[in-house]
């Protein structure tokens, strides 16, 4: 269902094609481009809300046009976002051949930014294949090109995902600080969503580096932050690393509290297979326990799931903090 911006977006959009349209068959040629731009805002939008169907029509009938009126920067960004949609759909072998003809183009009419987001759509691409070795390349260059040209955002969002190449290369202090700059980045630009990201991958990082106590704390403050914005899919990955980092730290009935919330999360925006996933998590759980225990722990995360994992939180965060007088 459409928010009510989204379905005036999509209703504009749509008129100003058959505007365009009235322009073509007049004989205007102005209208060739006008119409070629009116159909990637419509693809960008219908990604935005999940049509890809739509959003891959629109984009194919905008690709020919950008051709005919040799618009090349209009080609480039078309060939990315169909890639990027292609990604979507796990279309990996369409997604790249869609990338690697937009980067010459990018190129050769020195698109810089176009190349760098074209460079980092490789790079997340190499990831999902495991050619880390590809990625760090694609990723450095990108990089290199956001900072030529000032462009924090994309660099903060390069950090981000060198600092993933990292830590699938099992290099936790050199994930962590690639991270962290790129916190520093989000934060100096206000941008929360990006901060609380970033937040998330450290406290992922922690994890993995057996540092249970930091990656709850870390997971922590992305939950909040993820509240304060509304971002319903941040809150449910938060509370799944906190659910974990709990686990990890041997507390046993806050975690069942955390999962819990992440799946109501999860059935509330749709996302079964995500809420089915956690239940099966939940279900593991209660086979390796007795029944009269599962039954106590069900019951008090039934009545009170938000404030039984907090209280977990803040007691142990708070332990922390006395035993480590930085941390005050």
């Amino acid at each position: 269902q459409l928010s009510g911006n989204a379905t005036r977006g999509l209703l504009w959009l749509q008129e100003a094609d058959a505007a365009c349209q009235h322009l073509l068959d007049r004989g205007d040629p102005q209208g060739h481009a006008a119409q070629a731009n009116v159909l990637q805002a419509l693809g960008d939008l219908k990604v935005r809300v999940d049509d890809l169907a739509g959003a891959r029509a629109d984009y194919e009938r905008a690709l020919p046009i950008y051709r005919a009126i040799e618009d090349r920067q209009g080609e480039a960004n078309v060939l990315l976002s169909l890639g990027d949609l292609k990604g979507r759909v796990d279309d990996l072998a369409g997604a790249r051949a869609d990338y690697e003809r937009a980067l010459p183009i990018c190129r050769a009419i020195e698109f810089r930014l176009g190349e760098a987001n074209v460079l980092k759509a490789l790079g997340d691409l190499k990831v999902r294949v495991a050619d880390l070795a590809g990625a760090r390349a694609d990723y450095e260059r990108a990089l290199q090109i956001y900072r030529a040209i000032e462009d924090r955002l994309g660099e903060a969002n390069v950090l981000k995902a060198l600092g993933n190449v990292l830590r699938a290369e099992q290099q936790f202090e050199a994930a962590f600080a690639s991270y962290a700059q790129a916190l520093q980045i989000h934060t100096e630009i206000q941008n929360a969503l990006g901060v609380a990201a970033a937040l998330l991958e450290m406290g992922r990082t922690a994890q993995m580096a057996q540092s249970h106590t930091q990656a709850l704390q870390l997971a922590d403050q992305a939950l909040n932050i993820y509240r304060q914005i509304e971002s319903l899919w941040g809150q449910s990955l938060a509370l799944q690393d906190q659910a974990e980092a709990l686990l990890s730290l041997e507390v046993y009935d806050a975690p069942i509290a955390a999962w819990w919330q992440a799946a109501a999360i999860f059935q509330a925006i749709g996302d079964e297979r995500n809420a089915g996933r956690i239940l099966g998590i939940l279900q593991n759980i209660q086979s390796q326990v007795p029944p009269a225990v599962w039954s106590q722990w069900l019951s008090a995360v039934q009545a009170d799931a938000e404030g039984l994992r907090s209280a977990a939180v803040t007691t142990i965060l708070s332990a922390q903090a006395s035993d480590d007088p930085s941390q005050t």
